[in-house]
This record gives C-alpha cells, structure tokens and sequence, in this order.
C-alpha cells in the first residue's frame, strides 16, 4: 500500500520534485527493482483478460511470464536492474497483513458466488428468445452476465497472490539471466531505497510511495512499455515542502502507513499544517488544543506507536551489500533453455526470441559480453541486413 494519498498530496503541494521523463534518461543506470510490486502488476494484469497462465498440467506460470516480461523491457530501455526481494514482514506490519489476508479470503469467496451467478444466468439465454417479452429479458440477462463478469475481473485482481514458491522460482531465472539478486532481511523497499541513499543504484522503480519515506533520493513510478516514466526527486520535495527529511516522515506516518493506524479526522492537509506548525507528531500532541481539551477533535488510535513506526523508516534492518557483489553476468543459456522448456513449457521459437533480446540486444553491453562499439556495429549491421531483404518494388505487374 505505501502511504494513503501521498502522490496526490505532492501533486497538489509541489510543482517540479514529480516530473514525466523519457525512458532514455535511465540508460545505463542501475535502477533497483522492488520485485514483488512487478510480479504482482503483472498478475494482475492478466486478470484483467484472463486466468492465471498454466502448464498443460495445470502448474501456473503467470509470474515467470511477468519476470521474463518486465526484465526484458528494461533491457530494452538499456537498464541495468537489480531485483530485491522482500524477507520476513516487520511485526510492525502484522496488522496490515491480517487485514490484507482477511480481504483477499473474503474475495476469493466472492469469486465463487459470481461465478456461479454467471453460469446460472447464461442458462437463461437458452432457448432463442422469441417474443417481445422474452427479448426484452433475454438482454437484461446479456445486461447482468456483463456486470458480474465486471465484478469478477475487480474481484480477481483483489484476490491475486503469489507464493513464496513463486518467488524462489522467479529468483531461480533472475540468475540464470545473470542479473543480480538481493535479498532484503525485511521490506524490499527499504533496501532498495537504502541502495539509492548509497549511491550503489540511481533510481528505485516501484509503485509503493513508501519508497520516499525511507529516504531514497529517486524514485521512478509506471515504468513499463510506454515511453515516459513519471521520476521523483526528494531532495527537491522536500525543499518545496519547506520540510527535514524527520518531518517528512512524520507526515507520511500521519497520512497513513502499513505500521500503525491513522488519527481520526485529520486529513492531509490537516495534517500538513500540523507539521508544518509543530514541526513533529511529538509536539503535536502534547501542544494542540484537538488532542488536549474535551471534547477532543482528533481520535488518536490504540497503540499508535508513531515513534517506533518514525524509527523504523528512519533506520530499517538492511542487509549491507557491497558494490563488487553486484555484478551482471552472461545468462546460463543452456539451463536456462532447459528450464524454461522442460518446467515452464516455453516453445523453442519463443525461448530463441528471449535469447536473442539477450545476445543481440543491449544486455550483451550490460553483462560485458561486447563493448558499446561493438554492439553498435551489430546493431547497424543487423538493421542494413533488414533492409536489404525488404522488396520495396510496389509493381503488381
């Protein structure tokens, strides 16, 4: 989730820290990737068109499209990624998960129900309506199958999941493409956000706003096939917020985060005059007349620990990589030809498109495998040799 309204509040409140750039602005930078957001994204997606992807033996490989998918379009865009991985939750956040888990339980059941709704109204379109009156029912069914089947698409996205199984059997291609993994001790956000901060990644893609809490300078949200990228500076938000980085985090804790509750009846802007007159949730409290005398205007939440919580974005468990570990190599083609067509059920004809995005695209630079003016000569080769099997003869004689 991140923190509740945070991009609208910065659109609202600031004027040049969010921007669209081009994606050719993150060429040959060293972007980290909070994973699981990506995976997810995509398994989504298809729920939009349609059930999960699976094996002829009903095995479901939806993730392993979506890793193959993302990780080769960045590739194409000339990124070098690194792909962190979530680890054990915080306790922190045991509330948010049982009121995620409660959610996606209560969908799942959902599911069931529309579709049986669906089965028993498609039951009704048969025989072909012949009268008026039966027409005019006949459209009405056509009318409802389309809503429930609307319902079942938003239910199916709330529902998504994926498996730690799923995670390791993503992690399993991520190395054998030769990109670096890391594994974060919990939240990969504030890994990756620790990796920008270090200066051993340019830019964190993720769509979880959290990402600026915990301090990483550069954010780049929607980074998928199209062109532009919408990037994050927050050195330069915090400069038009006139607020310290501490404060920041106050005000994302007052917004809303996945660690403790929020105080009842206090919005955003509320909340950031607050910190702006106060200077923290500390001095809020005690200085305020809405938390001090009866009949209070503010409801502060039980075990609104927002010290622990500050603390926690401010100094999270990291795992200290260093920057010789962070290496991309040449893929393993020969396991991974084998994996993706023995376990995934990949036709040759597709596994030799992944390979040639590799070999011949600009990973082959990344990886060390041609140098930028050797890749430049393949590429131009390779465009005249396109050209030159082109018939531009438009003759139909």
């Amino acid at each position: 989730m991140g923190i509740q309204g945070l991009h609208k509040f910065l659109e609202n409140n600031t004027n040049s820290g969010i921007k669209e750039v081009h994606y050719s602005k993150l060429q040959d930078k060293i972007v980290a990737i909070d994973t699981s957001i990506f995976i997810y994204q995509f398994a989504s997606a298809i729920k939009s068109s349609v059930e999960d992807l699976r094996t002829s033996d009903g095995r479901v490989t939806t993730h392993i499209h979506g890793i193959l998918t993302k990780t080769l379009g960045m590739i194409k865009k000339k990124i070098k990624p690194i792909f962190v991985f979530d680890g054990k939750p915080p306790n922190l956040k045991q509330n948010t998960l049982d009121t995620r888990k409660v959610k996606k339980t209560n969908a799942k059941s959902e599911i069931k129900d529309v579709i049986t709704k669906i089965k028993n109204t498609q039951k009704m379109l048969e025989p072909t309506p012949e009268t008026p009156i039966q027409i005019e029912e006949h459209l009405e069914n056509i009318s409802k199958i389309k809503e429930y089947q609307e319902k079942l698409v938003k239910l199916q996205k709330k529902a998504v999941s994926v498996s730690h199984i799923q995670m390791e059997e993503c992690k399993e291609i991520i190395k054998l493409l030769g990109i670096p993994i890391i594994q974060a001790i919990e939240e990969a956000d504030s890994q990756c956000a620790w990796l920008v901060k270090t200066g051993l990644a340019h830019y964190v893609a993720s769509e979880d706003m959290d990402i600026l809490t915990f301090g990483a300078n550069r954010l780049i949200r929607k980074l998928s096939s199209k062109d532009y990228v919408t990037e994050y500076d927050l050195n330069i938000l915090l400069k038009e917020l006139d607020l310290t980085e501490k404060q920041f985090i106050d005000l994302c804790i007052l917004l809303g985060c996945d660690y403790i509750g929020t105080i009842g009846k206090m919005g955003p802007k509320k909340a950031y005059e607050m910190i702006k007159q106060y200077g923290s949730i500390d001095e809020m409290i005690s200085l305020d007349p809405g938390f001090n005398i009866k009949p209070y205007k503010y409801i502060i939440p039980q075990n609104f620990n927002y010290t622990i919580a500050r603390e926690y974005f401010m100094n999270p468990p990291i795992n200290n990589i260093k920057k010789e570990e962070l290496i991309w190599t040449v893929p393993k083609y020969d396991e991974l030809k084998e994996l993706l067509k023995i376990k995934y059920e990949y036709s040759d004809d597709n596994i030799q498109k992944i390979f040639g995005i590799l070999q011949g695209g600009y990973y082959s630079v990344i990886c060390g495998a041609k140098s930028k003016k050797q890749y430049s000569i393949d590429k131009t080769a390779y465009i005249k040799k396109l050209r030159q099997n082109i018939n531009f003869d438009s003759d139909s004689d």
